[in-house]
């Protein structure tokens, strides 16, 4: 009954496909969320989703047995070298942990975000479990039963009770297939290599910028669901514009041309003809809601200074009158960088540093910049103030992917 269970609030989602190929979800329930791990090697094979974990333990803890830690390590590196050793310290510091890939439908799951009132979902690539592993315990083990194994072959064998197990008739078929099937798998897991990867805390510049791409990635436009019939028959088949339809000359494309595509669009083809914008106006020229335009500009655009300007990547994507696009990119993504920190820039060590011809060098910068009497290049619009108060996630977003790139 809806009268029992009313609906509280009404929120938009979002899916996104950012981080979709790389995204996995790691259980380990016994650890709390709240605590930190002291220190952390990893390793995995992403194609069979098979991770290993080298945890560091609190030794300082009282909750840690220092005697019995220093028992297992000697236990374990009892006959072996200073370099050899796996518990250098001579105290069990650290415990493993090992992935079993759990059975689980992976469209059934997704990791969620929340955008101001907006949600934001990423489906996942897959769920690992990870559990305790203690191949020290299986190396005391096997030095027990290999020191034991000489006394038990001198006594005389003795009768024993054994238990006698019926299993299910397996076809021939069925077993072939369950013997492939294991083959297959260890024949894959012999082939991939481990890969070592190096763990980022939650709070460090990296473990932020990889949340960040579920916030400011192109989690798709917005539909108008409040719309007259007539208005929804021109959403769904638009009206030609009148005339032969063909763009302006330079290829400026017309106000009303460009009202017709999706707003992500229209943001881009502005980009692209002015470089830099005054997020504000372009939210006045498209007659949009600033909030709509500023998600579009990150998909799209950096922040210099609380304005945008088109990604290098986007203006540079081919060769550049034979120069490739990296350096293009890299260039100009360092000339950003200075704007962003305030500074300007002089043509001649910059000439020197990037390693560009001057007619590029004066082409890329004539446009984001101007040149003034000193002979010095400032960016071309003034510090936007009203969005870096109006916008503090957004700048801190951007903040942290120049801090990537320098």
């Amino acid at each position: 009954d809806d009268d029992d269970d009313p609906v509280v609030d009404e929120i938009p989602v979002y899916l996104t496909q950012e981080l979709a190929d790389k995204l996995f979800i790691y259980q380990y329930p016994v650890h709390p969320v709240s605590s930190t791990y002291q220190s952390i090697n990893s390793q995995i094979k992403p194609e069979l989703q098979e991770v290993i974990l080298d945890i560091g333990l609190d030794t300082d803890s009282a909750n840690y047995d220092k005697s019995h830690g220093e028992q297992i390590a000697s236990s374990i590196d009892k006959d072996k070298t200073t370099q050899n050793k796996i518990f250098s310290s001579n105290l069990m510091d650290r415990v493993r942990l090992e992935s079993t890939r759990s059975i689980i439908d992976n469209d059934s799951y997704a990791v969620g975000i929340m955008r101001g009132n907006q949600l934001v979902l990423s489906p996942i690539r897959g769920v690992v479990t990870l559990l305790p592993s203690f191949s020290h315990i299986s190396q005391e083990e096997e030095k027990e039963s290999e020191g034991n194994s000489s006394c038990e072959d001198e006594e005389e064998e003795q009768p024993k009770m054994v238990r006698v197990q019926f299993s299910r008739m397996e076809t021939e078929k069925s077993k072939k297939a369950r013997e492939a099937s294991y083959n297959y798998y260890c024949q894959k897991s012999a082939e991939e290599p481990w890969y070592h990867t190096e763990y980022h805390g939650v709070d460090s510049t990296i473990s932020k910028m990889e949340r960040a791409k579920m916030t400011i990635g192109n989690v798709g436009g917005e539909t108008e669901m409040d719309l007259t019939s007539t208005g929804y028959i021109d959403a769904l088949l638009p009206r030609e514009s009148e005339g032969d339809g063909s763009l302006p000359p330079d290829s400026l494309t017309s106000v009303n041309h460009l009202r017709q595509l999706p707003l992500p669009e229209q943001v881009k083809l502005v980009l692209f003809d002015v470089k830099v914008v005054n997020a504000q106006q372009l939210s006045c020229t498209l007659r949009t809601d600033i909030d709509r335009v500023v998600q579009c500009l990150q998909t799209c655009a950096v922040m210099v200074l609380g304005n945008w300007v088109l990604r290098s990547d986007l203006l540079y994507s081919t060769t550049h009158n034979g120069i490739p696009p990296q350096a293009m990119i890299r260039a100009r993504d360092y000339i950003l960088h200075e704007f962003h920190e305030g500074r300007v820039v002089e043509r001649k060590s910059l000439s020197a540093l990037v390693g560009l011809p001057q007619e590029e060098l004066r082409e890329m910068m004539s446009q984001v910049g101007v040149l003034r009497r000193n002979k010095r290049w400032h960016f071309r619009l003034s510090p936007d103030t009203n969005f870096l108060e109006r916008f503090p996630e957004v700048v801190e977003q951007q903040n942290l992917l120049w801090e990537a790139r320098a």
